[in-house]
């Protein structure tokens, strides 16, 4: 069974993740031996351009969506609790480059505090919001991934096969890949999304404005 996962941002690799445990490592798993998964992404990381190749980057390495994947975020309680059941040493590592944030405080613009709430599940052992840069998620997840799964190639489209199986298709002009199954992790202009709905669904940006 072929299993191609088209996006290496966050919610491409932690999909890889859940599945390589349930399909691969999971010593019930009767597809064990006779599964394989992908991910192809577009652009290489900052992180992967390498010493060697500082300051000859071309400006679309350097400006590519994960050259740096955004600012901080907060993980909450439910998602550090399947961060935890997916893999106990990448939740270890999360806490590690995070910090936990166990209260919310809000307050008035003159300071006066309007309320606190809990940030935490209130199950056992309890976990807690945890706020990380987005990057620090993004190379956690990456290194428990592991080398060779991820393969920088940029996808052109996705269509149907003679066998009706999806098959993906490359910019580059390399030989098309057929699975059984293609899973979506690639943003908000989609190939995979375009694939299925067409243009009926296209990105929508709004941009609101208001006073400081």
């Amino acid at each position: 069974m072929r299993i191609i996962i088209i996006g290496a941002g966050v919610a491409g690799l932690s999909t890889y993740l859940l599945l390589k445990k349930h399909l691969i490592d999971d010593p019930s798993s009767t597809l064990k031996n006779h599964i394989s998964i992908t991910i192809y992404e577009s652009h290489h990381s900052r992180t992967d351009v390498g010493e060697a190749n500082k300051g000859s980057s071309s400006l679309e390495e350097l400006s590519s969506s994960t050259a740096l994947v955004g600012g901080a975020l907060g993980i909450a309680p439910n998602g550090m609790r399947a961060l935890r059941n997916l893999d106990q040493k990448l939740h270890g590592e999360i806490l590690a480059h995070g910090f936990i944030v166990k209260h919310a405080v809000f307050q008035s613009a003159r300071g006066w505090t309007l309320g606190k709430i809990g940030w935490g599940d209130m199950r056992e052992p309890e976990e807690f919001c945890v706020s990380i840069a987005r990057h620090r998620l993004w190379e956690c997840l990456r290194d428990a991934v592991g080398e060779g799964v991820i393969q920088y190639k940029r996808v052109a489209g996705v269509k149907t096969g003679k066998s009706g199986k999806p098959v993906v298709t490359f910019t580059d002009g390399s030989v098309e890949e057929e699975a059984e199954l293609v899973i979506g992790a690639d943003g908000v202009k989609s190939t995979v999304r375009k694939a299925i709905f067409g243009d009926k669904y296209p990105p929508f940006y709004e941009c609101v404005q208001g006073n400081l």
